[in-house]
């Protein structure tokens, strides 16, 4: 069995998507050890032939598969479900990685067994333009400000930007719930990790870059309902939810 595999969905992004590849390409990890699976979330430019292209240049196995549009948390569990390593490595189309990215997230796993791993992510200079793009950096600031540096430490949750997992916990929770979109999936798998017993860590040691943002779309009525009635007792004693904004609703508005 390898590793790691690492696991990228991707939409309609060819161009950051080809600049997350050769980044991979110079990672230092044995290359009989780890593969890249790409998921195509039903692209309509050249992703496909981005991919293929810098498939064929590498010294490890890659694969691309492709399915019809169904959203990121559909992309990550077909790439999980094709996936031969021991470990799998989520990351965004528009992440640039160190080259020692699968050895942290591999170490980190095996420092702590039967646990979801987070990472850094930090944002590209280009991400602080704007006032809400300093904002947005300023709170995954405060979340690495507000964890050990010097060491791997229990955490409330991570994002699917930069995690691991081992394959079999993974299968064993059901993966990401296909009817939530990403952030809200990201959640549910952290949630379900706890409900299980498992730990879920901080590694300030696996720190990746964001390059480019893609603003998340809205969250629906019917996502919103699914996690009250999954979570609810939970969410409404989440004691890092402002308690002057709604609980009804997702969009960060004052409550009533």
């Amino acid at each position: 069995m390898l590793d790691a595999t690492v696991i990228i969905p991707t939409f309609n992004r060819s161009d950051v998507l080809q600049r997350t590849l050769a980044r991979l390409g110079l990672v230092e990890h044995p290359p009989e050890r780890w593969e890249v699976v790409i998921v195509d979330d039903g692209s309509t430019d050249d992703t496909e032939a981005v991919a293929a292209r810098w498939i064929e240049s590498q010294r490890f196995a890659a694969r691309i598969l492709r399915q019809a549009n169904a959203g990121p948390a559909s992309a990550r569990n077909r790439g999980a479900a094709a996936a031969r390593g021991r470990f799998l490595l989520f990351i965004d189309n528009d992440i640039a990685v160190p080259a020692d990215f699968v050895r942290r997230h591999c170490e980190a796993l095996a420092a702590q067994p039967r646990s979801l791993v987070g990472g850094r992510v930090v944002h590209s200079e280009r991400l602080r333009l704007t006032p809400f793009g300093r904002y947005r950096d300023s709170v995954w600031e405060q979340f690495h400000r507000s964890h050990p540096s010097d060491r791997i430490s229990e955490t409330t949750g991570v994002t699917g930007q930069n995690l691991s997992i081992a394959a079999a916990d993974f299968r064993s929770l059901g993966g990401f719930d296909e009817q939530l979109p990403g952030v809200l999936a990201d959640v549910d798998l952290c949630l379900k990790m706890r409900q299980a017993g498992l730990l879920i860590v901080y590694t300030p040691f696996a720190t990746l870059q964001r390059g480019e943002a893609e603003m998340a779309g809205p969250v629906d009525s019917a996502s919103v309902r699914i996690m009250q009635q999954r979570w609810g007792e939970i969410l409404t004693r989440d004691p890092y939810y402002n308690p002057n904004l709604s609980r009804a609703r997702a969009d960060f508005s004052v409550g009533n």
